[in-house]
């Protein structure tokens, strides 16, 4: 065989230490992860934002009403 017969297992051996293909594969998976779960803490954000305007503009409106009746009972009461 040799001085090269040794050469082989250890080539082979360093060679399949090192994968770099593994680690390539691995970030394009959790960067699509990453960027899933941004897009969806993200519509979750502008949900709570939309709800949240939702309920102001509904004060608005039950303060503006309420307002409303009492300019009108105010007016029914001082009435002559």
């Amino acid at each position: 065989m040799g001085p090269y017969s040794n050469a082989w297992p250890r080539s082979s051996a360093a060679t399949s230490r090192t994968t770099p293909s593994a680690s390539q594969l691995n970030v394009p998976i959790r960067n699509r992860q990453a960027q899933a779960d941004y897009i969806r803490d993200q519509l979750t954000l502008r949900q709570s934002q939309i709800s949240q305007q939702t309920q102001i503009n509904s004060v608005r409106v039950n303060v503006k009403n309420a307002y409303t009746a009492l300019e009108q009972a105010r007016a029914r009461y001082l009435r002559p």
